[in-house]
């Protein structure tokens, strides 16, 4: 766990060094012969070592490492795991529907052990990998919602038409209820 926390820390502060210094740990304990708990909690260091380097060649072989173990909880991976590093590896692969489905899977694994720390921290690293993504939009063209524009975020399939960025407020929120009406 603690080894995991660390990795954590150097990925979060992008401290190379000690980056470094897990890669090596991971890969002593992948050296000797320890008990698997150990190896997959090693891999798990190397995966995250390989998302704070946005290496895709590492993502790769660490990812087909842990698929495995996706939908499973492992406590020195913490709560939601593998399937959070397995989100991290999927959005450095830039394979954004297989990253959606680990993250959404993750958070509702943090969510049934009660962990609400870990569930903050899943949504906010789902939350800079959906932001993070490339997204395609002629910003110069009017938006028009009368009109089929063409628009569209870059993902695959398309999921809808005139999609432009919020990013100038004010914003409003209203509460909606829905209503399903039969008649005869």
């Amino acid at each position: 766990g603690r080894a995991v926390i660390i990795a954590e820390a150097a990925l979060v502060l992008r401290d190379t060094d000690a980056m470094t210094r897990c890669e090596e740990w991971a890969n002593a304990v992948l050296a000797r012969s320890f008990p698997q708990v150990f190896d997959l909690t090693a891999t798990g260091i190397l995966a995250l070592v390989a998302v704070g380097r946005r290496d895709e060649a590492g993502a790769q072989t660490k990812y087909a490492a842990l698929r495995p173990f996706a939908g499973l909880l492992h406590d020195e991976l913490g709560p939601g795991s593998p399937d959070r590093i397995l989100g991290s590896l999927a959005r450095v692969l830039r394979r954004d529907d297989d990253a959606d489905r680990h993250f959404e899977a993750s958070i509702a694994q943090a969510r049934l052990t009660g962990s609400r720390p870990w569930v903050a921290w899943i949504a906010a690293e789902y939350a800079e990998c959906l932001t993070g993504r490339d997204v395609s939009i002629d910003r110069e063209k009017a938006f028009d919602p009368t009109v089929k524009d063409g628009r569209k975020a870059a993902t695959e399939p398309v999921k809808s038409n005139w999609a432009a960025p919020l990013e100038t407020g004010p914003f409003y929120a209203y509460g909606v209820t829905c209503g399903i009406t039969f008649t005869f």
